[in-house]
């Protein structure tokens, strides 16, 4: 969740080919696991209240590493099997999208 406080005119969102225009005091909240980046033609730096709130399906591994990215990463790491694969459900289809990409310019025939 971001809330844009300066700097806010001419300052975009471009979130998976849609533009979302930052207005001073209006929160925009997304997942950043979609393909997303800010753009600002804008004279002045664009200033930010962020808040980041972690996928619910994230929520053990979060509790285990008190919310401190490092030891959260090292619990997702624990058990691969799990916690991988909500930890990839939880990046959004940009990351299913750029894999499945990934893996047609290995296989030219599209098959894995």
């Amino acid at each position: 969740v971001q809330i844009c406080v300066s700097g806010c005119e001419g300052a975009e969102l471009h979130l998976n080919g849609r533009r979302v225009p930052y207005e001073r005091g209006r929160a925009l909240a997304w997942q950043d696991g979609w393909r997303h980046e800010v753009v600002n033609q804008g004279s002045d730096a664009r200033w930010v209240f962020m808040i980041t709130v972690p996928h619910p399906d994230l929520s053990k591994a979060w509790r285990k590493g008190q919310g401190h990215w490092p030891d959260v990463y090292k619990h997702l790491v624990e058990d691969p099997t799990e916690n991988l694969q909500l930890a990839s459900r939880a990046r959004g289809p940009w990351d299913r999208i750029a894999q499945q990409t990934k893996t047609r310019d290995e296989h030219p025939s599209g098959r894995a």
